[in-house]
This record gives C-alpha cells, sequence and structure tokens, in this order.
C-alpha cells in the first residue's frame, strides 16, 4: 500500500531534496521537480522553500498554463507544458510559455524561464504522464478536500470580483481534479508522498 508521510515541512522539504540529489535526470541535464495534489495542499509553498534551497531555481506555476477554469487539465494544457516548457528545458534550451491572465481571460505575457541547473513545476497537474519522462523527483501533498477549500478561499477570496461565485467554481474544481487524478494515476506514479495537513499541525 502506497503510504503518505505525515512529517514536519521542513523534514519533507529535506527528503526532497535528498531524492533528487540521488537520482539522474531521465533525459538530459537538467533536474526537474513535480509538485502535485489537491488545491490547497501546499505545492507553491513547498515549491518556493525547493527554489531557496536550490539557488533560486525558477518555478512554473500550472496555473500560469490553464486557459482559464475550462480549459485547464486539458491535452492542450500538457502539450503547452512538454512542448513549450519541458522538451526545450531538458535540451539545454529557454523554456517559455504565454502566462494565462485570469483577471481579463486571456493569454497575457510571455514568460522566459530563465536557464539553472533545476526546474520547479508545482500545481495541480504537473505529475501527469506527459511530465514523468521529464521529471527526475515527483512529489505528491495530500490535503483533507474541506481544508483544502478553506485554504484556497482563505488565500485568493480576497482577490477575486465576486466571492460567492468563486466559491462554487472552486467545489467544482475539486471534482474535476479528482477525476483527472485517477486518470493519470498521479498518486500511484509519484516518487514522495506527503500530508500538507501536517505541515500545520507540526
Amino acid at each position: 500500500m502506497l503510504k503518505v508521510h505525515h512529517l514536519t515541512f521542513d523534514r519533507a522539504c529535506s527528503l526532497v531534496l535528498e531524492h533528487l540529489n540521488a537520482t539522474t535526470p531521465p533525459v538530459g541535464e537538467i533536474k526537474i521537480i513535480a509538485i502535485d495534489g489537491p488545491a490547497g495542499a501546499g505545492k507553491t509553498t513547498m515549491a518556493d522553500a525547493l527554489s531557496l534551497s536550490l539557488d533560486e531555481a525558477p518555478i512554473v506555476h500550472m496555473d500560469e498554463l490553464y486557459r482559464g477554469w475550462d480549459d485547464a487539465l486539458t491535452p492542450r494544457v500538457a502539450s503547452i507544458m512538454r512542448d513549450q516548457i519541458l522538451i526545450p528545458i531538458t535540451q539545454s534550451k529557454r523554456g517559455s510559455y504565454r502566462c494565462w491572465d485570469w483577471i481579463n481571460e486571456r493569454e497575457g505575457e510571455r514568460v522566459t524561464i530563465s536557464p539553472h541547473r533545476y526546474l520547479i513545476v508545482e500545481g495541480v497537474g504537473s505529475a501527469q504522464r506527459v511530465m514523468r519522462p521529464f521529471a527526475t523527483t515527483m512529489v505528491w501533498i495530500d490535503i483533507p478536500a474541506p481544508l483544502g477549500l478553506n485554504r484556497v478561499l482563505a488565500r485568493d477570496g480576497a482577490k477575486v470580483k465576486d466571492f460567492d461565485s468563486f466559491e462554487k467554481q472552486m467545489h467544482s474544481w475539486q471534482g474535476g481534479e479528482i477525476l483527472h487524478f485517477e486518470r493519470e494515476e498521479t498518486f500511484q506514479s509519484v516518487h514522495l508522498r506527503f500530508s500538507g495537513e501536517s505541515f500545520i499541525e507540526n
């Protein structure tokens, strides 16, 4: 049975770095970390901490690749990640992508990924099948759905125009991400699994 480890945040980050340092990239020379799991689990927080430990490694946030709510966990977004980021980066070229403008609901500015020994990709969908031939270390952070929802609403609720609509959209999103994880077999495929709830408790 696959186990979710209940560890402190610092210990979880240390295990990720240990796995990263002990593992050879499956392709190319750049080591790629994917941090996946449900909304509100703590993926961005871990990505930020790992980036600091890895000489400010660049971070790609999946919600910058989504094309709105209805075109997020889709083959098109998977293709953007593969063709514009993963393939160029593992060929020691510059990756780039158009960041989604959530306020105006359209493509925004182009983001270029600076050359580095590491790349971190975080967010729902980061460890889907298209990532696996490229990733050195894949991480799952788990969270109970109600707690994850509360975290997202507390974090982003003040930024949205209509809180009630945002809350309804998040309920729908949580259902969609469950289907995505089942379809992609994400939980079974990652290298490390942690409880995001234990990050706070400890």
